[in-house]
């Protein structure tokens, strides 16, 4: 099973874990002959039709790997999310392409798609606006249409989730609520036990809604919490979900590092993820 890793990168007083090294890159042999990918491009605002957004289309953004309609190859999918305020292009807009295309042509992590969704402020779930449905826009209307026009690895080691504050929230709920479809959700800064709204609850109350105990812990996605220990917004949330997760004996990832909640900090988060993925993604 995956061994619970807590990273303090500040003074704070939490309780000691077992913990895991740090997922690497094997080196490559000098005489191996291999082929280096090229670089990927971005494609923006992208709008599909929906009757899950209220009359709205959906819309999202995506980075693709070179080549990927005629390379003959399947590619693992990312799907990234925005925080509240934000939209699918905000990732792009803090240097995706440009992290995203050094991860893959220096080897750290496979060739990749990276689908961007506009999450509105609908903290991708159905019923937190009146009269939108976004996790079912997510998960009958975009994966679908994802798998269906681009050429993607459709098993569940091949698709990961993951996002920043709101977004945070939103990888660890798709996670968990559908735990057959992701092997991974990266939260950063993420505001993981909800926001007090029925429509939002708290990952502790999803696992206790599912059921979810120790028997089971090993068929659910992998956890990563990544959150700043200046953070006004949501480091207690983190911290109560980590508590919890320990206390239910839950393997997961937990980081804490300085920093507050900004793009400083999520911009320092997404190479880990891209690491991080190398874990599970392979390309056919």
């Amino acid at each position: 099973m995956r061994g619970i890793k807590v990273i303090l990168s500040v003074a704070v007083l939490l309780s000691a874990v077992a913990c895991k090294k740090d997922p690497t890159v094997e080196p490559v042999d000098p005489g191996q002959q291999i082929e280096v990918p090229s670089a990927g491009s971005i494609v923006q605002n992208i709008a599909i039709d929906t009757d899950n957004l209220g009359g709205a289309k959906g819309v999202f953004s995506i980075y693709l790997p070179a080549n990927y309609a005629t390379s003959g190859k399947k590619y693992p999918v990312l799907y990234l999310l925005h925080g509240m305020g934000g939209d699918n292009n905000d990732w792009i807009n803090n240097n995706t392409l440009t992290v995203t295309n050094n991860a893959v042509v220096k080897l750290v992590c496979p060739e990749l798609i990276v689908v961007m969704p506009d999450g509105n402020n609908d903290f991708y779930v159905d019923g937190y606006t009146s009269g939108i449905r976004y996790d079912t826009f997510f998960q009958k209307d975009l994966i679908p249409y994802i798998e269906s026009h681009y050429p993607c690895r459709t098993d569940k080691n091949s698709r990961a989730v993951a996002g920043l504050s709101m977004g945070g929230y939103g990888a660890v709920y798709h996670a968990f609520t559908c735990p057959d479809k992701f092997c991974l959700a990266y939260s950063m800064s993420g505001a993981v036990m909800g926001v007090g709204s029925a429509a939002t609850p708290s990952l502790q109350k999803i696992f206790e809604d599912k059921g979810y105990s120790f028997s089971n812990f090993a068929s659910l996605p992998e956890l990563v919490l990544e959150c700043g220990s200046e953070d006004p917004l949501c480091l207690g949330a983190n911290i109560l979900l980590h508590n919890y997760l320990l206390s239910v004996q839950f393997e997961h990832t937990y980081t804490l590092r300085t920093g507050t909640h900004d793009w400083v900090f999520w911009r320092a988060c997404y190479p880990k993820l891209l690491r991080k993925l190398n874990d599970y993604f392979k390309t056919d």
